[in-house]
C-alpha cells in the first residue's frame, strides 16, 4: 500500500466525481434559493418553529454547498473539469 492510501483507497479521483459535483450543483443552489425565499419572502407569515426549521436547513444547506464548492475547486486544481455534456438538463 502507497502513502496516502486508506483501507485499500488511493488518493486517485474516481472519473464521475468530476461530473457528479458539477451536476449536484444546480439543484443545490435551487434548494438555496427556495428555504431562501422560504425564510425571507413573508417571515411575518411563519410561525416561529417554522421560521427555525427553515432557518437549520439553510445552514446545512450552505455547509454542503461550502463542501461542493471546495471539492470542485480541489477538482479544479488538480486539472479534472466536468464533461463539456454534464452542464445538460436531464428530464
Amino acid at each position: 500500500m502507497h502513502a496516502g492510501a486508506v483501507d485499500g483507497c488511493t488518493n486517485a479521483t474516481p472519473a464521475w466525481l468530476p461530473d457528479a459535483l458539477h451536476r449536484l450543483s444546480q439543484p443545490l443552489t435551487a434548494l438555496q434559493c427556495v428555504l431562501h425565499l422560504g425564510a425571507h419572502g413573508a417571515p411575518q407569515m411563519l410561525p416561529d418553529g417554522v421560521r427555525q426549521t427553515i432557518e437549520d436547513a439553510m445552514t446545512q444547506c450552505d455547509r454542503m454547498a461550502d463542501i461542493v464548492a471546495a471539492m470542485r475547486t480541489k477538482l479544479e486544481a488538480e486539472g479534472h473539469t466536468p464533461a463539456p455534456d454534464a452542464a445538460r438538463l436531464e428530464h
